[in-house]
Order: C-alpha cells, then structure tokens, then sequence
C-alpha cells in the first residue's frame, strides 16, 4: 500500500543519487512483499508485513542504509 508521505520524504532526500537509491529500494521491497504496508516512523520510511517490521530505509547526510527484518516467516 503506497503512503503519500513515504514518496514525498523521498523525494526530498538531499542528493539525487539519495533519492534514486531510496526509490529503487522502495520498488524493490513493493515487488518482494506484495501487500507490504509502509510508514514514516521515527523519520523515516518503514514497510511492514503482516504488523511486523520488514525492512527500513534510513538515509543520512552522505549515506542510505538499508535494513531488513523478520526475513523468514509470513
């Protein structure tokens, strides 16, 4: 399910390589995880599945972190 704020936080990262990476990450997590649910939490873009965290991406001045969690189960 897209969040409109999850794109608009997005498309605000600083650098364009920033926002390129974080959209492919995105699109990457919406075609692994169908009815993935995203959010912004804490500052930044979460997705869930099922209620339960399944990956975050957390940008930084000069970086993109990419976490995945709960990678096994439903």
């Amino acid at each position: 399910m897209e969040n409109e704020e999850v794109i608009a936080f997005i498309d605000n990262l600083g650098a364009d390589w920033q926002v390129q990476l974080a959209k492919q990450l995105r699109e990457m997590v919406h075609r692994t995880i169908p009815s993935v649910e995203e959010r912004i939490q804490y500052k930044k873009p979460h997705f869930l599945k099922n209620g339960h965290y399944a990956a975050v991406i957390s940008p930084s001045k000069d970086a993109i972190a990419f976490m995945i969690m709960n990678a096994s189960g439903d």
